[in-house]
């Protein structure tokens, strides 16, 4: 029996709040190893945004081959969708937007990219993650704000931080002892902003595509 709305996994790249009131859903925290294993339905859309990325947690290609076996329709955007969406694109999981086209192209692999920290209890992102930093000096590069040399100067940058160390702040900093002149720098400065989450616009997407 087909459930009569989408289940989505989300809280992290786009709010519950938010997914809500672009989408009648049965919204839920991200997705942990087991959760898809709980879904019945044939042909029940499942829409997979955010994910846990600890080992012990990290949803497995498996259990989605299993899910797929059961006839779900399985999306995948903007985070740990992206990334088993990318990997699982010739098993019938259907992917979206900037992050999973990158992941699908083999331009990224694995989780750095799309790691965030975040307040558990509300999931709000605590970090920046290196994916909208790619995609933004990607911009830059094609506008000609900033030269792909310096561009990638900005990029290591970044990347040498921990992941704790990638908040807003501590991102700006790095970005203050970057090569670029001041009229680049911003530019560059809006990486922060979580309107100009890659991560979030990719989710949006995704949900719209839903209606």
């Amino acid at each position: 029996m087909r459930s009569s709305i989408p289940v989505v996994f989300a809280g992290i790249s786009v709010s519950h709040a938010k997914v809500r009131d672009l989408v009648l859903a049965d919204v839920r925290p991200p997705v942990r190893e087991g959760d898809l294993d709980l879904i019945r339905g044939i042909g029940t859309t499942v829409a997979i945004i955010d994910g846990e990325l600890a080992p012990n947690a990290f949803l497995s290609a498996s259990e989605i081959e299993r899910a797929i076996g059961r006839g779900l329709d399985l999306r995948g955007s903007s985070s740990v969708g992206a990334l088993r969406a990318a990997e699982l694109r010739h098993r019938s999981m259907m992917g979206s937007g900037w992050v999973y086209r990158a992941f699908c192209t083999g331009w990224f692999t694995g989780t750095e990219e799309i790691a965030v920290l975040y307040d558990p209890r509300s999931f709000h992102p605590l970090t920046v993650p290196l994916v909208t930093v790619r995609f933004w000096l990607k911009r830059f590069v094609k506008k000609d704000i900033i030269i792909a040399l310096n561009a990638n100067a900005v990029m290591s940058a970044v990347k040498a931080l921990r992941l704790q160390e990638r908040t807003p702040r501590g991102v700006l900093m790095r970005l203050a002892d970057s090569p670029i002149t001041e009229p680049m720098r911003k530019e560059i400065n809006r990486i922060t902003d979580p309107h100009y989450d890659i991560k979030a616009r990719d989710a949006l997407h995704l949900l719209r595509g839903l209606k």
